[in-house]
């Protein structure tokens, strides 16, 4: 299993499938990206939103000019399944994630530590095969990373607080000898007018900035606020939470309503750093 390859699913359709395409693509969002200036001793991670580049990379750009800075060995990319129910969180079992610009090898160490140690997640292809939301955000990495990175790929499914908490103490743990940053991969509200989804989207971004990550629970669990990638946010939000003193940094808001012009029903888009 350790020597299968997972094969690009959304190539073509959410992003270019064509290399020099896509290149050039995310060369024009890095492009047009208002730098920032602030000197970071430790990004812990950054949330990058997962639709088709033409409605979320200009958004996307903003994570991956900071991600870029960093320059990290080691990612750990969490992102919810849409397509298959799981119990937990899996880890692609396999030896590389691959994309029309090549190849990302998996680090299979920290892979096994991470499934040894946690009982909510197990090293499986389930919810892997079809996803785009993790899939999009590696020709990001690839381009703005070049080489000599590795990444863990984890799928979130059905995850309670005690399988939430186990593996944000895990990755704490693992933080503290292999420096590590995690992509939480989500968009916000999905599907209401532009006024609206502002609104709701301004209050997930304020709870956000004041790290309450309670109170966003219970609201995403009453719909009262929205994010398909809620687990994976708030994996990093405690994990920056355990291992330090973090601060949350908006780079950039906006829905498709901006980026494509339609604002009867929008998708809310969010990058954002965690760092110290």
């Amino acid at each position: 299993m350790a020597t299968t390859s997972r094969k690009p699913a959304v190539a073509g359709k959410f992003y270019p499938g064509s290399n020099k395409r896509l290149e050039q693509d995310i060369q024009n969002y890095l492009d047009n990206v208002e730098e920032w200036e602030e000197e970071i001793d430790q990004l812990y991670g950054v949330i990058s939103p997962h639709a088709g580049y033409e409605f979320s990379g200009p958004i996307a750009a903003y994570s991956y000019s900071v991600l870029a800075k960093a320059s990290p060995k080691h990612l750990i990319i969490i992102a919810p399944s849409h397509h298959a129910y799981i119990s937990g969180f899996t880890i692609y079992p396999g030896a590389y994630y691959e994309t029309p610009l090549g190849k990302i090898p998996i680090n299979q160490e920290l892979s096994n530590t991470i499934s040894n140690n946690c009982s909510s997640v197990q090293r499986s292809k389930s919810g892997h095969q079809q996803e785009h939301s993790l899939e999009v955000q590696l020709p990001f990495i690839q381009y703005v990373l070049e080489e000599d990175f590795d990444i863990i790929p984890i799928i979130a499914g059905d995850v309670d607080q005690t399988g939430l908490d186990v593996l944000s103490e895990e990755l704490s743990k693992i933080n503290q000898k292999e420096e590590i940053v995690i992509v939480a991969s989500s968009d916000l509200s999905h599907f209401h007018s532009y006024d609206q989804a502002v609104k709701k989207d301004r209050e997930l971004i304020n709870k956000l900035k004041d790290f309450e990550i309670d109170d966003l629970l219970v609201a995403h669990k009453s719909r009262k606020l929205e994010a398909c990638g809620m687990i994976p946010i708030n994996v990093l939000m405690q994990f920056a939470l355990n291992s330090g003193s973090p601060q949350f940094k908006e780079l950039n808001y906006r829905n498709s309503g901006d980026t494509t012009g339609e604002k009867g029903k929008v998708v809310g888009y969010l990058s954002a750093a965690i760092y110290e």
